[in-house]
C-alpha cells in the first residue's frame, strides 16, 4: 500500500480521523478515502473492506449475468426481451459502480453511461411494441371493457347501494380516462 499518513490543517476538516486518544483527544491524521480513520488507526482495515466488498459484488454480479446468458443458451425460442433489457441495465449498474467512484468520474463516462442508457430505452422500446404486437398488452377499449366487467361484478355483489356502485363507477372511468390521456402524451 502506498499511501501515506498525512495530518489535517484545521481542526474542522471533514475528513480528519475519528480515533480519539485519550490522552489527547480526535486524531490529527487524514483520514482514508474508504472509511473515517487513518492508516495508524485501522483506516488499512476499512481500505481493504472497502476493496473486498467491491470485489463480492463484481463477483455477485459476474454470477447474475452468467445465469442470465447460460439460461438464454438454453433456450430455443429467444423471444424475451426482457432479460436483453436485465442484462444491459446490470451492465450499466456494474459501469456505473465499478468506473464510477467520484462525481468527476460520472462527467468523465457520461458518454457511454449515456449510450448503455439509450441502448437500455432501445430495447425497453422494442421489447414494448413486440408485447403490443403479440397482444400481450390492452389498449385502451379492452381496458374500458374490463372495467365495465370490473363495475357489472361489483354492482352485481352491491345490489342494495346503487350510489355507491355509480361513485365507483365514475372514479374507475376517469383514472382509465386519466392513464389513456397519459399514454397519448408520454
Amino acid at each position: 500500500m502506498s499511501e501515506e499518513i498525512t495530518r489535517v490543517k484545521e481542526a474542522n476538516d471533514p475528513n480528519r480521523c475519528q480515533h480519539v486518544i485519550p490522552s489527547q483527544g480526535q486524531c490529527w491524521n487524514l483520514s482514508v478515502a474508504e472509511g473515517n480513520r487513518c492508516l495508524a488507526h485501522g483506516g488499512n482495515k476499512q481500505t481493504a473492506a472497502a476493496e473486498n466488498q467491491r470485489l463480492r459484488n463484481y463477483r455477485i454480479s459476474q454470477a447474475k449475468i452468467a445465469l442470465i446468458a447460460n439460461g438464454m443458451n438454453d433456450s430455443d425460442s429467444v423471444k424475451n426481451l426482457r432479460d436483453e433489457i436485465l442484462l444491459l441495465r446490470m451492465l450499466l449498474q456494474e459501469f456505473i459502480n465499478v468506473r464510477c467512484q467520484t462525481s468527476n468520474d460520472l462527467v468523465i463516462f457520461s458518454g457511454p453511461i449515456a449510450d448503455l442508457v439509450m441502448k437500455v430505452t432501445t430495447v425497453v422500446e422494442k421489447c414494448h411494441k413486440l408485447e403490443g404486437s403479440m397482444g400481450q398488452l390492452m389498449d385502451k377499449q379492452g381496458i374500458l371493457q374490463f372495467a365495465t366487467e370490473v363495475i357489472q361484478i361489483v354492482s352485481d355483489e352491491f345490489q342494495d347501494e346503487p350510489e355507491r356502485v355509480s361513485k365507483l363507477a365514475d372514479k374507475l372511468f376517469a383514472a382509465v380516462g386519466r392513464q389513456g390521456e397519459q399514454d397519448e402524451q408520454g
